[in-house]
């Protein structure tokens, strides 16, 4: 229901979430091991990276992407890379390439 919500939600509702610490909760099942779920999480950072477009800050930097940096989600997106799950590590792949400098 809340991966739903997000994708049918406003850059405002978004912004809302955020502040409520939805982004942050979402990113604490980024050790989980199922698929499902775990597709079901990336979607939810999807949304969020993508409305935080939206609210760059001054350096140009999307501040969603500062988030997941200070709780160590960037990191556990990243090792997903190896997932199992050649649906997981495809999900993950976009996310990477749409919102993030590859190395």
């Amino acid at each position: 229901m809340l991966c739903q919500s997000c994708k049918v939600a406003t850059s405002e509702q978004i912004q809302q979430l955020y502040k409520l610490g939805v982004l942050e909760s979402v990113c604490e099942l980024l050790g989980e091991r199922d698929s499902m779920l775990l597709l079901t999480v990336l979607d939810i950072i999807y949304e969020f990276l993508y409305h935080g477009q939206q609210f760059m800050t001054p350096d140009g930097e999307n501040p969603f992407i500062i988030d997941l940096d200070s709780v160590g989600a960037i990191e556990k997106i990243e090792d997903l890379q190896d997932s199992p799950s050649e649906l997981v590590t495809r999900k993950v792949e976009n996310l990477l390439r749409k919102f993030f400098e590859l190395e």
